[in-house]
């Protein structure tokens, strides 16, 4: 369902995130999903954060 990408900018620089949920998709699971995407985008800033430091 999600498909981390990299490469937006130019080509080469960048990252995007790709959801591709069934057509067939229930309002409940896309909640989930979002929820679930949200969280680990969180996590991801995070830990960049505590690495820059």
């Amino acid at each position: 369902m999600v498909y981390p990408m990299g490469g937006t900018i130019d080509g080469h620089q960048g990252h995007h995130i790709l959801l591709a949920p069934p057509f067939i998709i229930q309002d409940d699971h896309i909640e989930e999903l979002i929820e679930k995407l949200a969280l680990s985008v969180d996590d991801a800033i995070a830990i960049a954060g505590r690495s820059v430091s």
